[in-house]
């Protein structure tokens, strides 16, 4: 039967995404049981057969289904979250290079921040929750990274990138925002160096964090 799983995950509990060294393909997935205490191990590979990919960066959680961001591996595995089978994989044949994060903006509709092939170009690329299918890119800065949702607009940070020649680090000092019902960036607000992370806060506001100039 090919709905049956090697193991069933606990009712109460939580995953915890392993990102592996880089280079080695050694991501992987675990589930910590509140119940029993007891952590399970690699449950991507024991259930689907097969390594779950190289620099695992991020996971949504969108209704019954997990999405996981595997960055090197260029790739998103999309598995059922009660019992961790592979549903299907939104790779580079469906236009995705190097995924960072995922964030669902719509019932239909999420996000996938997308350093490029290179990290000289980023890319937001949208994604059709129905179809898992990606419908269109935005272009945004350097090295795309975690975004937050305040009303209709998206705020996305932007963490730089290394150039390609030399690997001298190229910061970005841009915070795009883009309006989620016509997927067209609205307006951009200048900060520190490589913001990272935001957060919305019970007033409305926006949190940025930034890195700095490493």
């Amino acid at each position: 039967d090919d709905d049956e799983s090697p193991f069933t995950l606990g009712e109460q509990g939580f995953f915890i995404l392993n990102e592996g060294l880089f280079g080695c393909g050694n991501a992987s997935l675990s589930f910590f049981d509140e119940e029993t205490g007891q952590i399970v191990d690699d449950v991507f590979f024991t259930v689907n057969g097969r390594p779950l990919g190289d620099q695992a960066q991020s996971m949504t959680i969108i209704g019954d289904n997990l999405y996981i961001v595997v960055q090197n591996s260029n790739k998103i595995e999309l598995i059922n979250s009660d019992n961790a089978r592979s549903l299907t994989t939104i790779d580079e044949s469906d236009g995705l290079m190097s995924p960072r994060y995922l964030l669902q903006v719509s019932e239909s509709k999420a996000y996938i921040s997308d350093w490029g092939p290179s990290g000289a170009t980023g890319f937001i690329r949208v994604l059709d929750l129905n179809t898992n299918e990606i419908t269109n890119s935005i272009s945004v800065g350097f090295g795309p990274n975690r975004m937050v949702l305040s009303g209709d607009n998206v705020y996305l940070t932007h963490s730089g990138r290394f150039n390609d020649q030399t690997f001298e680090f190229i910061p970005d000092q841009t915070l795009m925002i883009i309006n989620t019902n016509t997927d067209a960036v609205t307006s951009e607000i200048e900060l520190g160096d490589n913001s990272n992370a935001a957060q919305v806060d019970n007033a409305g506001n926006v949190w940025v964090s930034g890195a700095g100039n490493r």
